[in-house]
C-alpha cells in the first residue's frame, strides 16, 4: 500500500513544499507570487504549484488557470520593463564600447518582426524564456505583440495542464514528462524553421 501511494506521487522536485503550499489558508497568494515572479527570475515553473491546488480541488482548476495566466502576464511586463530599464542605463555604453550597433540592428529587427510568434512558441520549449523577455525589453520590440504572444502562450499552456490534470489526475504529468523532449524538439525545430525564413524572406506576422 505504501508502495501504490508513492507511485501515485508526481515525479516533480520538492513536491512536499508544492503540496503544503497548495493545502495551505494562502495557497492563492503563493500562486500569484510565483506566477510573477517566475517570468521575471525565479527558476522555478508556477505550474508545479497550480497542479498541486487542482490536485487538493478539482472544482477550481479554470480558476488557478486563469490566476497565473494573469499573474505571469504581469511578471511578463514587469520584465519587459527591466530589460528596457538595462537598456537605458547601460545600452548604449555596451553598443557602443563593443561595437555592436550592426549586430543589435540585425537582432532587433529580426526579433521586433516576429515578436508574437516566438513569445508564443516559447511558452512551449525547454529554452528559458526569461532571457527572451529581457531581451524584448532590452531591443525595444513592439510591447503589443510581445504581451499578446506572451499571453497567449502562457494561457495555453497553462489551460492545457490544467485541464488534463483535471481530466486525468497525476498521471498524466508523468506521461508528459517522459515524452517532453520530443514535443520541445518538435518546438525548437519549428521556432528555428520559421526564424530562418523570417531572416531570409522577411517578417512572418
Amino acid at each position: 500500500m505504501h508502495m501504490a501511494a508513492r507511485e501515485e506521487q508526481p515525479q516533480l522536485s520538492g513536491w512536499e513544499w508544492f503540496s503544503a503550499r497548495a493545502h495551505g489558508r494562502h495557497a492563492i497568494a503563493w500562486l500569484i507570487l510565483l506566477s510573477f515572479l517566475e517570468p521575471i527570475f525565479v527558476p522555478i515553473a508556477p505550474e508545479s504549484l497550480m497542479v498541486a491546488m487542482i490536485l487538493a480541488g478539482p472544482h477550481y482548476w479554470k480558476k488557478y488557470a486563469a490566476i497565473t495566466t494573469i499573474a505571469s502576464t504581469l511578471g511578463g511586463i514587469v520584465g519587459y520593463s527591466v530589460g528596457a530599464f538595462l537598456f537605458r542605463e547601460f545600452g548604449v555604453f555596451l553598443l557602443t564600447r563593443y561595437g555592436l550597433h550592426q549586430w543589435f540592428h540585425v537582432v532587433q529587427h529580426l526579433l521586433a518582426g516576429n515578436v508574437f510568434f516566438v513569445m508564443l512558441f516559447l511558452m512551449f520549449s525547454p529554452i528559458p524564456d526569461k532571457v527572451f523577455i529581457i531581451l524584448a525589453g532590452f531591443l525595444h520590440v513592439p510591447f503589443l505583440p510581445y504581451i499578446a504572444g506572451f499571453f497567449l502562450g502562457r494561457a495555453l499552456r497553462f489551460g492545457l495542464v490544467a485541464w488534463l490534470v483535471n481530466r486525468w489526475g497525476i498521471h498524466i504529468l508523468n506521461i508528459v514528462r517522459r515524452y517532453f523532449e520530443i514535443l520541445a524538439a518538435l518546438v525548437i525545430a519549428l521556432v528555428l524553421y520559421f526564424l530562418l525564413h523570417a531572416f531570409l524572406f522577411g517578417g512572418i506576422l
